[in-house]
């Protein structure tokens, strides 16, 4: 029955690590599907060629106490090398790449995070060898269908619970780190338990615990936390509070205790109810912090807000570092899509502002959401859409062209210093109706500055069946750092 928990726990580990490795990375290199697609093939890869190994070792060990006591051998040289791979990591190669990042060398990040992923691989290489030899060895008293049958059961429940334990549970709970050290721990006490190996085995576990335990430094972090969405920094830089997400190249919320308005893309959403004939109700999709709605309350008291914000740890640390206490202001733990979809309230205004930097999820950002929105607007209502991007760029063209699908009436504003592009849609035509706050109607002459987008940019009308934004965003990404890096040679 031993080696049924070891086998079964072999698959548990090996999602384990999957899931929390896609984490560890994360604050560097965000979650895109990209990065995705990299940490699956790799896994991939190591699990093929441990099985191979496996069945190789099965061919040549032939007595059973043997095979018997290699598989928990086998668990414990996956606990050491997740355990080396940990200290080298945090050592060296997440150093080395978060200075590689900021100095945009691609290609140094490129091959940073394909070695990290590869020394952390070797793990999953030697626990998938656990399966080859468990069939060999309990074969020896069953049929061998059965007994493949009965492994790869129980490896692939493994596998399930192993999904939901890091992603559920402990990465929410203990972040990604102290995932790797349980994950370590547990395999390499099941080598203590055969072999009492517990020097060696001791010695390298409570090498996990004397690095840092962040993912991150930053100067000036007050705040850090590892969500079941995101990881998430609060940095206080000049007497302001900054929330970063992720990779944390951008700023996502400002909080600046002596000024309303903080000298970004959230001050030009307050200039908004200029064009509309009475401004009354509003929503914001992606709230965070609540810069834009605090802005919002502050110049238009008799505004309600209804903010949407999916990741409840953003909201909790939004109340306190941030200004989500305002009395207007109605905060909803929800996708924003879904939340439009089930409400039955419209909208003056309806902000976008919800990023997995550097990418505008795709289901925000399709002919089909822009409907939903259009359908929660009001017939004088205007929708608001933030937009980062490197320059007037196919990703801007083709936003634009698929909210023209849905909306005749569209502007472009270019925010000045930023790389964000406001995105501005109405059903009537857009022009100052009404008179703002003079701190905000400072800012319409530029929000009267259209931007008109080449017409040799790409456009594509962005569905939910088809939404190519990552490679947009991703191509973009490309083009502006070569190009940066052949004006500087």
């Amino acid at each position: 029955m031993l080696i049924y928990f070891l086998v079964f726990t072999s698959g548990l580990a090996i999602t384990v690590m999957e899931i929390t490795l896609a984490r560890f990375v994360q604050p560097f290199l965000g979650n895109s599907t990209i990065i995705w697609a990299h940490i699956i093939s790799v896994t991939m890869l190591a699990l093929s060629i441990g099985y191979f190994l496996g069945g190789w070792l099965a061919k040549h060990i032939h007595k059973n106490t043997a095979l018997e006591s290699i598989i928990p051998a086998l668990m414990g040289i996956s606990g050491l090398t997740i355990a080396f791979s940990y200290v080298l990591s945090k050592v060296f190669f997440l150093p080395q790449l978060l200075k590689a990042i900021e100095t945009q060398n691609i290609s140094i990040v490129y091959i940073l995070f394909i070695v990290v992923l590869i020394i952390f691989s070797s793990s999953l290489v030697v626990l998938a060898c656990i399966t080859p030899v468990a069939i060999q060895y309990l074969s020896q008293t069953k049929k061998t269908g059965e007994v493949a049958g009965t492994v790869y059961f129980l490896t692939t429940v493994g596998g399930i619970v192993g999904i939901f334990l890091p992603a559920i549970i402990l990465i929410p709970l203990l972040g990604s780190s102290f995932t790797i050290v349980i994950l370590a721990s547990l395999l390499g006490f099941s080598w203590v338990y055969y072999h009492r190996f517990y020097v060696l085995i001791g010695t390298a576990l409570l090498s996990l615990f004397i690095f840092p335990l962040s993912n991150k430094v930053t100067a000036g972090v007050i705040f850090e936390q590892e969500s079941t969405y995101n990881y998430l920094q609060v940095i206080q830089k000049n007497e302001r509070n900054f929330l970063r997400i992720n990779e944390g190249q951008a700023e996502h919320s400002v909080y600046d205790p002596k000024n309303v308005l903080v000298g970004g893309v959230w001050d030009y959403f307050s200039a908004l109810p200029a064009y509309l004939p009475e401004f009354k109700r509003t929503a914001i999709v992606g709230l965070a912090g609540g810069t834009i709605s605090h802005a919002l309350s502050y110049y238009y008291p008799n505004n309600a807000t209804d903010g949407i914000e999916i990741d409840p740890a953003i909201i909790d640390l939004g109340k306190k570092y941030f200004t989500l206490s305002d009395p207007q202001l109605i905060i909803h733990n929800a996708d924003g899509r879904i939340f439009l979809l089930q409400t039955k309230d419209t909208y003056d205004l309806i902000c976008l502002d919800a990023y997995k930097q550097p990418y505008i999820p795709y289901n925000l950002a399709t002919k089909e959401f822009f409907a939903l929105v259009k359908d929660r607007l009001n017939p004088a209502g205007i929708m608001a859409m933030n937009i980062g991007t490197a320059g007037e760029s196919d990703l801007l063209a083709s936003l634009e062209y698929t909210v023209k699908q849905v909306f005749p009436h569209t502007r472009i504003v270019h925010i000045p210093g930023s790389f964000n592009y406001l995105l501005i849609a109405s059903l009537e035509p857009l022009k100052i109706q009404t008179t703002i706050p003079e701190d905000v109607s400072k800012l319409l002459p530029i929000m009267e500055q259209g931007v008109n987008l080449p017409n040799n940019l790409r456009r594509v009308v962005f569905t939910d069946d088809h939404a190519p934004i990552e490679f947009f965003t991703d191509r973009m990404i490309w083009k502006t750092i070569t190009q940066v890096q052949s004006a500087e040679r």
